[in-house]
């Protein structure tokens, strides 16, 4: 009898790691599926022109992105960030009084309508700019 509570009393000091590797598995998954719904998609079908004029390379443009979809979505910025009329408005002036001599160029899509993609040029426009650029793919022989 002495030898069975023996054996019971023994402590144990290694640590079960199932359960640990069970909730990494989880986690990898959920931000494995969850991770491109929170990137911000730019998928721009650019206009088709017959000669289109090759992008200068200085100084470094800044980008914004018209995205087709309802309503059409405004993504501005080296990292994309998605704004509405009157944020994108007041997101212009700022950089128009930091960097007033600033090019912009505009990445819109070719199945918006025409007012969609000139209430964002007057936009740009009205806050001070006038160095924009209209970017558009070369159009090729079918």
């Amino acid at each position: 009898m002495n030898g069975l509570r023996a054996e019971r009393s023994e402590l144990r000091s290694d640590i079960n790691v199932t359960p640990l590797i069970d909730v990494c598995l989880v986690l990898l998954i959920v931000f494995m599926v969850v991770t491109p719904l929170l990137v911000e998609h730019r998928e721009v079908l650019l206009p088709k022109a017959e000669d289109p004029q090759p992008r200068p390379d200085d100084p470094k443009p800044f980008p914004i992105w018209i995205v087709f979809a309802s309503p059409p979505g405004i993504l501005a910025g080296p990292d994309a960030r998605r704004m509405d009329p009157q944020e994108f408005f007041a997101a212009m002036q700022v950089l128009h009084e930091s960097r007033p001599t600033a090019r912009i160029a505009l990445h819109a899509d070719r199945r918006l309508d025409y007012g969609q993609v000139k209430a964002v040029l007057r936009a740009i426009h009205d806050a001070g700019f006038s160095d924009i650029g209209l970017l558009a793919e070369k159009k090729t022989k079918d």
